[in-house]
């Protein structure tokens, strides 16, 4: 997990993470929300479950995080936004709000299934 702090530190790791098999999920909580500590520790506890999903974790009580909570139209917490690379954007795969492991592991395995069929695909169609 990688806490972020501002959209200068968000940008940098999002296009450094463009060209990789690993899916990207920017996770929005706060310290004193009890969800969202249950949730952050789960996601440490059950890495295997998740094991190519990088996490940013972006505070959302952060000064520097401000505009991205507004950006991105954080109303609930915990919010968990799956996330890639296309062109030049930014393109939202899924977003989860609260606290639901299983729906949040389910929506991962959604995106690799996805992403190896589509990988499949045009290994066949060359």
């Amino acid at each position: 997990m990688i806490e972020v702090v501002g959209y200068e530190q968000l940008d940098k790791i999002l296009w450094e993470n463009k060209d990789t098999d690993n899916i990207i999920m920017l996770y929005f909580g706060t310290s004193w929300c009890g969800p969202c500590q249950k949730l952050k520790d789960k996601m440490n506890t059950q890495k295997e479950e998740i094991e190519k999903v990088i996490v940013l974790y972006l505070d959302c009580d952060l000064e520097e995080n401000e505009q991205i909570v507004d950006d991105w139209k954080i109303d609930s917490l915990p919010t968990q936004i799956f996330v890639h690379i296309e062109d030049k954007n930014v393109v939202k795969d899924e977003r989860i709000e609260g606290y639901d492991w299983i729906k949040l592991v389910m929506t991962y395995n959604k995106i690799i299934e996805k992403n190896f069929s589509s990988d499949n695909n045009s290994d066949y169609n060359v």
